[in-house]
């Protein structure tokens, strides 16, 4: 691929095919929170890259002619088993015009089924397994000097005809007050890069769950921990969302903001700290989470409105106490 020197180019365009139906007209290229922790800490370590956005009708041809336009240096796909197949497409058409750009894939069907989607899909270079903020960006170090990624933790690569898997990578920390502290990562909202042109905001006030439903795999993508972020910390993105709006003149009923914890109000109290500082700051927002009906008394749900909640999701899954017992719920 062409590069022209005074051109700034990504060393990594992350693509994120979002299908919002049952057809492949439906899909586009969104913004995604996971990518968008990678990029802000990338950007800490002085590393460019950028997230690849497209909404509306394109030829799978001049789409990918449109990703390869920007001349990355790799490209990076968030995979979930609902986008797998359509991923596969466009990495094979990628990977045919520019055989030479490695395709890295992450997310949940990368860190579950690493072997099984790089022997059905060739296209694909390496999967990064679990947290994405260190393992790319030592891959981008390696890959730009051409130096071996073999000792680089939590990645499966294909070296010759034999697929390498590497020892898992630890979970990211940052220990606080005996909590594990997510605070060490930059934030993709204080850090500029989840605002342009985004319409849909969604935050993680802390990430993993420590139960072990058997449907489930986001339970053991975290090790059955949760990490949190400080409640500053939280506070504070929700400010910038709210200025993003406010100067966009829109009405709080259309100010949405979903909160992507697995289980948001598995520390009660905590949630209702949450509360009382949304309340305290005035902020204005349509707020949207997700919890266990085990997790919220009735103070929580009254704050939760008062805060600005509007739609709280509660996994029932079943009334019956066999079935529930046999999914362990």
């Amino acid at each position: 691929m062409q590069r022209l020197k005074e051109t700034i180019y990504p060393e990594m365009l992350f693509l994120f095919p979002n299908l919002s139906g049952s057809d492949l007209a439906t899909f586009g290229f969104t913004y995604h929170l996971g990518a968008a922790y990678i990029l802000a800490y990338l950007k800490k370590e002085g590393i460019y890259a950028s997230q690849f956005i497209h909404n509306g009708s394109i030829d799978l041809y001049a789409l990918t002619d449109k990703v390869l336009m920007q001349h990355p240096e790799s490209l990076g796909f968030t995979c979930y088993d609902t986008n797998y197949y359509l991923l596969k497409l466009i990495s094979q058409l990628l990977k045919n015009k520019e055989p030479s750009v490695p395709i890295i894939v992450g997310g949940p069907t990368a860190t579950f089924s690493s072997e099984l989607i790089m022997q059905d899909n060739p296209a694909i270079d390496i999967c990064v397994r679990g947290e994405g903020e260190h393992t790319v960006y030592e891959l981008i170090k390696r890959l730009r000097m051409k130096q071996s990624i073999s000792d680089i933790k939590g990645i499966t690569y294909r070296s010759g005809e034999e697929i390498v898997q590497t020892p898992d990578r630890p979970l990211i920390t940052g220990m606080k007050k005996n909590e594990l502290g997510l605070d060490a990562l930059p934030s993709p909202y204080l850090n500029g890069i989840f605002l342009k042109n985004n319409k849909d905001f969604n935050i993680l006030t802390s990430r993993g769950c420590v139960f072990k439903c058997t449907y489930c795999n986001f339970s053991p993508l975290s090790r059955w921990t949760i990490r949190y972020h400080s409640i500053e910390r939280v506070i504070s993105e929700l400010k910038i969302i709210e200025k993003v709006y406010q100067d966009q003149n829109i009405e709080v009923e259309n100010r949405v903001v979903s909160i992507e914890d697995d289980t948001f109000s598995f520390n009660i109290k905590r949630a209702k700290q949450i509360c009382h500082r949304i309340i305290e700051e005035k902020i204005q927002l349509h707020l949207c989470a997700q919890t266990r009906p085990d997790r919220v008394d009735k103070e929580l749900l009254e704050l939760m409105h008062k805060a600005g909640f509007h739609q709280t999701g509660l996994g029932l899954e079943s009334a019956s106490p066999k079935i529930l017992r046999i999914i362990k719920k």
